[in-house]
């Protein structure tokens, strides 16, 4: 889950490098990947890996799984909304370390908040798999994905 256009660079906006910054300062920053092409701040919550990312309308959270390559997996069906793209990066780390659920896309009607219950592991793989076999042609593999999917 990622969005085109690198808005988080602008001024005035916040970026990933004061993200991973807060996460650090709250405990709960795991890796950061600051390329400005496509950044990522994983942090612990919850129980688990989340991936905080770029998106519509500002930054996003979505559960991960660690590929054991260096790369996180995004666990399909988790990801939900933390902010605005100029929200305080506390905020940002606080929103998902003091949320029971998120939105998962406020501009739709019936939109249905995600929980930010750990997904186990092995339902993870289940829906990883599943959402691959979505792909004709396209096997799943584990561990197929790099830091920037």
């Amino acid at each position: 889950m990622s969005w085109p256009g690198r808005w988080w660079s602008e001024p005035g906006m916040t970026g990933p490098d004061v993200i991973s910054q807060a996460a650090n300062q709250a405990g709960a920053l795991i890796d950061a990947y600051l390329d400005d092409d496509d950044p990522a701040v994983i942090v612990e919550a919850h129980g688990g890996p989340w991936k905080i990312v770029p998106g519509p309308m500002g930054w996003w959270a979505v559960q991960a799984l660690d590929s054991g390559y260096g790369g996180w997996h995004e666990i399909p069906d988790t990801a939900g909304w933390l902010g605005v793209g100029d929200l305080e990066p506390d905020r940002i780390i606080g929103n998902l370390l003091d949320a029971d659920e998120l939105a998962s896309n406020w501009r739709e009607p019936g939109d249905r908040p995600v929980s930010t219950r750990r997904v186990p592991d092995e339902e993870a793989r289940a829906r990883l798999r599943a959402d691959s076999d979505d792909v004709p042609g396209r096997p799943y593999v584990l561990g197929d994905v790099g830091p920037d999917d």
